[in-house]
């Protein structure tokens, strides 16, 4: 009925639609506005933690937990590095990792050329959930522990960080050390 009486008057639909348009236009900067106040969750930090369990002339054990694709690296070159990584057991009585995922390779062997070159890349952090803060919380649940052993007389300084790893630059090979 509204339709009609408008049409009598002399309406037509295209100056209804470019209205409607119009004021489609008009209200943008107000919906920018709204947009720009509202409160999006934050995404967490790239966070890891490494601590140093055990250290012996061949081999040092860490506990790791990250919520980020980290990678390892080692200040002595032309050494053969084993990692293996184990996601749940027990560690001074206590049990760990009963919520984490495998960051990678359960194995990997390198022997870099250079110092500092990578010796393990992950692919994800140890997190199920990466986009939670990673914090004290955490601990033991969602943390796996990582053995590096090394043919060397030498302790070498092991350094992880986070952030995706230059692949072209580890040097792999077979495990047999």
């Amino acid at each position: 009925m509204l339709k009609r009486y408008l049409l009598n008057k002399g309406f037509k639909k295209r100056y209804v639609v470019f209205g409607l348009l119009a004021f489609e236009l008009a209200s943008l900067p107000a919906a920018a506005q709204i947009i720009s106040k509202a409160i999006f969750p934050e995404k967490a930090e790239p966070k890891l933690s490494a601590s140093l369990i055990q250290s012996t002339q061949n081999q040092q054990t860490y506990l790791i937990s990250s919520n980020t694709e980290f990678y390892i690296t080692a200040d002595i070159a032309h050494l053969n590095y084993h990692v293996s990584i184990q996601q749940s057991g027990e560690l001074k009585g206590e049990i760990f990792v009963q919520s984490s995922q495998m960051p990678g390779a359960a194995l990997f062997c390198s022997r870099p050329t250079e110092e500092g070159q990578v010796i393990y890349p992950s692919l994800r952090g140890t997190m199920v959930k990466p986009e939670k803060k990673l914090d004290d919380t955490a601990g033991l649940k969602e943390a796996v522990l990582f053995k590096i052993r090394y043919n060397g007389n030498t302790l070498p300084q092991i350094k992880f960080m986070t952030g995706p790893a230059e692949l072209s630059s580890v040097n792999r090979h077979n495990c047999s050390v």
